[in-house]
């Protein structure tokens, strides 16, 4: 069963607002750290960061032994421009929970983004130590080590992968192209936003699709090649489908959907124009709890 949920880019749909009325009576009634999480999150994709802020900062007066409410509390803060403050939080999220992958990622990117390669690569290798065939997480080391030795001239060790010793513009190329991993990437495109959906517990396959259903950008966990093609020839022909059925209703192409079973799911989301982006997912993933990523995600991609 396909049911369709329009992002807060175009209003705040009754679906999310009612999900939101429901978690504010739970949180109210019966506080639990998930439900705190979950109110946060569909308030921050509402675009409402300032009740979002507050639900995360209660949830931590009242559960300050939990991680996720720091998280959900860094990403409004890189959103709202207080970057100084996202390192505190993270901090705080690792501090509770040192293996939240999540948060372990996220500030891994903080820390490279204030130009610190070492404590990004540190904090890397560390989650390394609990996810050792995380293959996004060594790609990321290779890039980061290819930087440190570009940026002090030093060569790479001799028993580097033939890719570390390639020119700088061939490895950023062929990086471009593919990874370990499976993954493919267009040139040029900020990858963390879509790594962190990516890397999510539960999502085997992932992948941004353009309106002819061609993949884009994709990370596959699964042992099969070819998954990436075969989620982006669904997804397209359900949204396309889906599309055709609403204009006959009247109503707006819907900006995210999901088609459950059983076995599993396919999850997509769309912002206002552009890509699509899809991703085959266990049945137990919660849609509203992936949305907030998929959508900064496409930001990265700058969709519209």
């Amino acid at each position: 069963m396909a049911s369709a949920i329009a992002d807060a880019d175009a209003g705040e749909p009754r679906a999310v607002e009612s999900e939101i009325e429901r978690l504010r009576k739970k949180v109210e009634n019966f506080p639990s750290p998930s439900s705190y999480a979950r109110l946060a999150e569909l308030l921050h994709l509402a675009k409402q960061d300032f009740e979002a802020e507050a639900v995360c900062r209660k949830c931590i007066k009242e559960f300050p032994r939990q991680a996720q409410p720091f998280v959900i509390l860094a990403e409004i803060q890189m959103a709202t421009g207080r970057h100084d403050a996202v390192g505190e939080s993270l901090r705080a999220a690792l501090e509770r929970d040192p293996r939240h992958y999540a948060a372990a990622r996220m500030y891994a990117d903080w820390l490279e983004q204030r130009q610190d390669l070492s404590g990004a690569l540190t904090q890397l290798k560390q989650i390394l130590s609990y996810r050792p065939d995380d293959a996004q997480v060594k790609q990321r080391i290779a890039e980061l080590q290819a930087r440190q030795r570009a940026a002090t001239g030093t060569a790479p060790p001799k028993s580097a992968p033939a890719m570390a010793a390639a020119p700088p513009r061939a490895a950023a190329a062929a990086a471009a192209v593919s990874d370990s991993s499976g993954s493919r990437a267009v040139p040029g495109v900020r990858r963390s936003a879509f790594e962190l959906l990516a890397g999510e517990s539960g999502i085997h396959v992932c992948a941004v699709i353009d309106e002819r259903g061609e993949v884009l950008l994709a990370r596959n966990h699964l042992a099969r090649a070819g998954a990436e093609e075969i989620l982006a020839a669904h997804a397209a022909a359900v949204d396309r489908a889906l599309g055709v059925a609403l204009r006959c209703l009247g109503q707006p192409r819907p900006s995210s959907w999901v088609l459950s079973a059983e076995c599993g799911q396919v999850l997509a989301f769309r912002r206002q124009r552009g890509p699509l982006l899809a991703a085959f997912a266990d049945a137990s993933v919660r849609p509203a709890l992936i949305e907030l990523r998929a959508l900064q995600a496409l930001v990265d991609l700058g969709t519209a």
